[in-house]
């Protein structure tokens, strides 16, 4: 049963990491294709933080927890601490920033307003958070501070 939970874990690391970077990569390659190409993109995007990124966060954590409880690690640790605070962290920019400046990022794309700075903010704060996905990802496999 561990392995079945494991895999679980993994697959929803890998789909929250793999969405990220699917956004990074493909968000420039739309923007080339037209206003209306980018704003459609923006608006996939939008669905995806609503669809995707919650069940494969709470999924994540769920069984994280469920590993920790069958294993030989406690909340202590510094790798589960990590994976705890990402989830919380993504949730958090997601829900507070992502969601929000694509939303803006479309209206102004729309009405031919300035999207230049939304773009780099929303851009940015993407690689961050897909950076520490990165670094939690590893915190996992290296056991960090167990």
């Amino acid at each position: 049963m561990r392995n079945v939970i494991l895999w679980l874990h993994i697959g929803a690391a890998g789909t929250w990491l793999g969405a990220n970077m699917f956004q990074l990569v493909g968000g420039p390659l739309v923007r080339k294709a037209g206003a209306a190409t980018e704003s459609a993109w923006l608006r996939a995007v939008v669905d995806l933080s609503k669809r995707l990124y919650p069940p494969a966060a709470i999924l994540a954590l769920l069984t994280g927890i469920e590993l920790v409880r069958r294993g030989a690690w406690s909340y202590g640790d510094v790798f589960v601490m990590i994976g705890i605070t990402m989830v919380v962290f993504g949730a958090v920019v997601g829900s507070a920033l992502i969601g929000p400046w694509s939303t803006r990022l479309i209206e102004a794309i729309d009405t031919g307003g300035e999207s230049a700075s939304l773009r780099n903010r929303l851009n940015g704060i993407t690689i961050l958070e897909t950076a520490l996905v990165l670094f939690t990802i590893y915190a996992m496999v290296a056991k960090l501070g167990a």
